[in-house]
């Protein structure tokens, strides 16, 4: 029972790390420092199934996001599965791949996660458009780039304390579907504060739009 309250209070707190580049970045003090990784995207590229790591769990937690960012719920119960097997073990290995081949239904059907992603800056399929980060100022800078010119895909809000020191941000991964239709980026965000300090990781995730990334040959959006 403990163990499954714990989990509860970090499925919680993660919700948060989810949010939508569009919102303004969260308080600093209502955070928790969990770490992300990118395990696969279902079949139709519609969901995603993540790896978190909650300092104060032992083991993993591994849930469902769809490409907005929220945790999938399956009936009333959300998509969160704590692990409590030793990290790459054979038992874990099982356990993820009961996740991956249908445990998880939405709406009834059983949804599978057997995409790998593409873990490169280049598209997918245009090799003329790339997507690079890089921090200005209190910013995360999504950067666009088709043949020589960048211009700004999108940006996100870094957390600060009360002072209005800027956390530094680091991009840990940058993943496209196979298609190239979207991608999650999973960042790190260091706050080297004396009342605050935070080292955590937050995540977007984004349909691509190739109208944002401006060039010389741009391509119609399909």
């Amino acid at each position: 029972m403990k163990h499954a309250f714990l989990a509860l209070a970090s499925l919680i707190s993660t919700l948060v790390l989810g949010a939508a580049a569009t919102a303004k970045a969260p308080d600093v003090s209502t955070l928790k420092a969990v770490k992300f990784e990118f395990v696969a995207w279902s079949t139709d590229s519609a969901y995603i199934l993540l790896k978190v790591q909650d300092p104060n769990i032992p083991g993993y937690i591994f849930q469902v996001r769809d490409t907005k960012g929220e945790t999938v719920k399956m009936g009333n119960k959300p998509a969160v599965f704590p692990s409590q097997f030793s990290p790459n073990t054979p038992e874990e290995q099982k356990f993820v791949k009961g996740i991956m081949n249908g445990k998880v239904k939405v709406g009834g059907e059983p949804i599978k996660f057997d995409q790998e992603g593409v873990f490169e800056a280049t598209h997918p399929k245009r090799s003329t458009i790339m997507l690079m980060t890089g921090q200005k100022g209190d910013k995360l800078i999504i950067m666009g780039m088709r043949g020589e010119r960048a211009t700004t895909y999108e940006s996100i809000d870094l957390i600060q304390d009360k002072n209005k020191v800027v956390a530094k941000a680091s991009q840990k991964a940058l993943v496209w579907d196979q298609e190239g239709k979207n991608f999650i980026l999973i960042y790190n965000q260091k706050l080297d504060s004396k009342d605050t300090p935070f080292d955590g990781d937050f995540f977007e995730v984004h349909p691509f739009k190739s109208f944002k990334v401006k060039g010389a040959s741009e391509e119609t959006e399909e």
